[in-house]
């Protein structure tokens, strides 16, 4: 255990400190310039195609590295399931997308997924054994999905390696890797 204010190399630097605080322009700079050389591509295992485990795995490809997603399930979306009985299409997980920050927001405006449709009125909340009307107005824009939320998990797993059926019982450290 390293302890913040023990002397010499078993010592933490703090983000206060006036050496580390200097260093870091310095070291922002450094990785500009030196990552692009010293990046080590990797193939990573991404347990769960949830849409964490889709964002997840999309970032590590967008960063060169080669993802492999491994899904318990049939298909992707975890929480974000889909049912559609007799021409009826219904989510029985999350029911819309509302984008809290600029990386998803800015995700849907350069590749929507098909079928996406902005939910202009109020949503029903549970109010006890009744049902409320929400305002359309809180909570910042949301989006839909004609054909169920399992639409989006479909729209983030394309393009990467995708293995669904799979289950993992454990992961085994394998020398300078895993299994």
């Amino acid at each position: 255990v390293r302890d913040m204010d023990a002397p010499g190399p078993n010592r933490i630097q703090r983000a206060s400190d006036p050496l580390f605080r200097d260093m870091v322009p310095f070291l922002a700079v450094l990785s500009i310039f030196f990552a692009p050389m010293y990046t080590v591509l990797m193939r990573i295992a991404v347990v769960g195609a949830g849409i964490s485990g889709l964002a997840a795995a999309r970032t590590l490809a967008e960063r060169g590295h080669e993802p492999v997603i491994l899904e318990k399930s049939r298909g992707p979306g975890g929480r974000c399931a889909t049912r559609r009985i007799d021409g009826f299409v219904w989510d029985t997980g999350a029911t819309a997308l509302t984008p809290r920050g600029k990386r998803l927001a800015r995700s849907l405006a350069d590749a929507p997924p098909p079928g996406l449709v902005a939910v202009t009125k109020g949503v029903h909340l549970p109010d006890g054994r009744r049902s409320r009307p929400g305002d359309p107005r809180r909570g910042g824009e949301r989006y839909a999905l004609e054909g169920g939320m399992t639409v989006f998990a479909r729209h983030l797993a394309r393009d990467l390696d995708l293995r669904t059926e799979t289950t993992v019982e454990r992961i085994e450290r394998d020398g300078a890797g895993y299994r």
